[in-house]
């Protein structure tokens, strides 16, 4: 259960359709996913935690990585020195 303090008595958020509970404080949905509490935007995308924003960026550093080396080769097998 979500309340949120009006005046000077709490009143329960009444879930959407997902479950979810709106927070005008955080502008944010609050709801479960996979047994966790989560924060949701307002269109529904999930908010990633910051061990799963770390990893997405180590992924895309390394994906980025992979591009790089993959043009350095490309340019090696054209002639071209890349160092």
């Amino acid at each position: 259960m979500v309340f949120r303090l009006v005046g000077s008595e709490y009143q329960e958020i009444t879930p959407n359709a997902n479950g979810w509970r709106w927070s005008q404080e955080l502008d944010l949905y609050l709801g479960i996913d996979s047994g966790k509490l989560r924060y949701f935007t307002a269109n529904g995308g999930l908010i990633p935690t910051p061990e799963e924003a770390a990893l997405q960026a180590q992924l895309e550093l390394e994906r980025e990585r992979q591009r790089t080396e993959q043009l350095k080769e490309k340019l090696r097998s054209l002639g071209v020195d890349t160092d």
